[in-house]
Formats: C-alpha cells, structure tokens, sequence
C-alpha cells in the first residue's frame, strides 16, 4: 500500500482493475474502489502505510514508508514489521519507528539519485 498510494493514478487504477478479479481474501478491498481510494487518500495524507488488519499473521504488523527516484516518482517502499506483542498499541510502534524509517526512504532516494549521475 505504501507503494501503490504513491503511483500514479493510471498505474493504481490498473492495478485496481486486476486485483479485483483476483478470489485472493487479501486482495478483496480491489473488488470496493470507494474503500480503497479512501484508504489511498489516507496513506497520502500520513505519508505511510500499515499492514490491513486482515492479513496474516495477525500477531505482526507493518510500517511501510514509499521511496521515490530522483523524478520524484515512487520507486519502491521501505518496510518494518514488528510483534504487536513488542508494544502497548500501534501508535507507540510509529511514534518509534516512523521517522527513521522515512529517513531511510530520504537517504536511499538521495543515493538513488547520485547513483544515476554516475551512469
């Protein structure tokens, strides 16, 4: 999620369009676009994403921040995943964990970029 809601529009919608004919549980939010784009709006706005409650296994969690490329367009996305056991609730996870994981996501964009003017 945290790098689709960074995509481009057209390259969310296809990935819409072929998820929701996927039977795959974990894909089920494809076959409910409002849902999902309310779920993209929110990602956006936070500027990271969280694992859906649903998928397994449920004794985990992941923060997820996107990476973009010198043009500013996502390239990728940066992960952590973590025992829910480890905390008292999600938000002390990203109160943790959050910024250093999107200084990571600066710090590789920055490389990425530097490595591009070398090529």
């Amino acid at each position: 999620m945290a790098y689709l809601a960074f995509a481009p529009d057209e390259q969310i919608e296809l990935t819409i369009e072929m998820l929701s004919h996927s039977p795959d549980n974990e894909n089920g939010l494809a076959r409910d676009p409002y849902r999902l784009w309310k779920l993209i709006e929110r990602v956006r706005k936070q500027g990271f994403a969280e694992r859906a409650a649903h998928v397994e296994p449920s004794n985990s969690n992941t923060l997820a921040v996107p990476v973009f490329n010198e043009q500013g367009r996502v390239a990728a996305s940066l992960g952590m995943t973590y025992f829910t056991s480890a905390f008292r609730s999600r938000t002390e996870a990203v109160d943790r964990y959050l910024a250093g994981l999107q200084n990571s996501s600066r710090e590789i964009t920055s490389e990425l970029g530097r490595l591009s003017l070398q090529s």
